[in-house]
């Protein structure tokens, strides 16, 4: 499995949705509190949004998943991932236009859960769990060093600019990578 190309696409998409929820879901209250000075408490409930809808959005992105296409869900959640992420990225936005971003984070987050981890047990029917481990793993090792890296970033330059525009950039290149991914059907040779 770890020589499977497929599963570590789908490992890198898995960075780019669950691994960035929670990696923004780190760093949203403080960039709100800093950026547009919003109250901690406020912050923290806008803030929650990036989770609550990256759990709300897993059952549509299923549903989803079976009228579009795994391709055309995971770029359209990719695509308002990277959106999300520019627009909070210049720092002076308006309230609305980062609770807006939230949202598309939010959702971009939760929407390619179940066609990841259906791709991953379809490509190894027999090692379905081992599978969707290692996609799994490496969202989480989005998490290990993304997190870590936003505060990095934000502690070198003294704004959340360019930790966001990285996360754009990074939400993009895994939209570009869906075009790597193999028709849905397993490999009769795996």
């Amino acid at each position: 499995m770890l020589l499977a190309p497929q599963l570590w696409l789908l490992g890198l998409m898995q960075m780019a949705s669950f691994g960035m929820a929670i990696v923004v879901g780190a760093w949203i209250v403080t960039s709100l509190e800093r950026t547009l000075q919003v109250p901690a408490a406020k912050a923290g409930l806008i803030g929650s949004f990036v989770l609550l809808l990256g759990i709300v959005m897993r059952p549509l992105g299923g549903a989803l998943r079976s009228s579009m296409g795994m391709r055309a869900l995971l770029r359209a959640s990719f695509l308002a991932n990277a959106a999300g992420c520019f627009i909070l990225a210049p720092g002076r936005n308006a309230l609305p236009l980062a609770v807006a971003a939230v949202l598309l984070i939010g959702s971009g987050c939760g929407l390619p859960y179940a066609a990841l981890f259906t791709r991953a047990a379809s490509l190894f029917p027999s090692r379905a769990a081992a599978a969707m481990g290692l996609v799994n793993m490496l969202g989480i090792l989005m998490i290990l060093v993304g997190a870590p890296l936003v505060g990095h970033m934000v502690d070198w330059t003294g704004t959340f600019r360019s930790s966001f525009l990285a996360l754009g950039c990074f939400s993009l290149a895994a939209c570009v990578a869906t075009t790597l991914l193999t028709r849905d059907e397993p490999s009769p040779t795996l």
